[in-house]
């Protein structure tokens, strides 16, 4: 599943950056998300409650920052596998001024495993669109 896009935001890129290392902001942007913790510069855990379905629950995501460049650009990456399914992807985000904002440009790959592989098809791909754009439209209004 492909991911990509661009938005303007009402904040430099420096303030989208640290909303982007934000965890209180992260937390009200990811769709489903109980907590989101950074263990250390390159690490997040984020607890997500979430589903469509039968693949409803609870389940921890680790994401690594695998690129940084502050406050321009950065890659991140999530590896997780259990017994019923896996995650594989990873999502570079670049921000440049534009004007008095900026502009955000991501693009992202997400290959899904096990049961959570049958999400991955056309039927799904507007609905992993709209919490995409949920993600982005709210960390925009946390960014100042």
């Amino acid at each position: 599943m492909d991911l990509s896009g661009t938005r303007t935001i009402a904040a430099s890129p420096q303030a989208v950056w640290d909303t982007l290392r934000n965890p209180s902001a992260l937390q009200k942007a990811i769709p489903g998300a109980e907590e989101v913790t950074w263990l250390d510069d390159n690490t997040m855990k984020v607890r997500l409650n979430v589903g469509v379905g039968p693949l409803k629950g609870t389940g921890t995501l680790r994401i690594q920052v695998a690129e940084a460049t502050p406050p321009s650009h950065m890659k991140l990456v999530v590896n997780r596998n259990d017994e019923r399914s896996s995650v594989d992807g990873s999502l570079t985000v670049d921000l440049a001024a534009d004007g008095a904002g900026t502009k955000l440009t991501y693009k992202g790959a997400v290959t899904l495993g096990g049961m959570l592989a049958a999400m991955d098809n056309p039927l799904t791909g507007p609905i992993v669109g709209q919490q995409v754009n949920h993600f982005f439209d709210k960390l925009a209004q946390e960014a100042h």
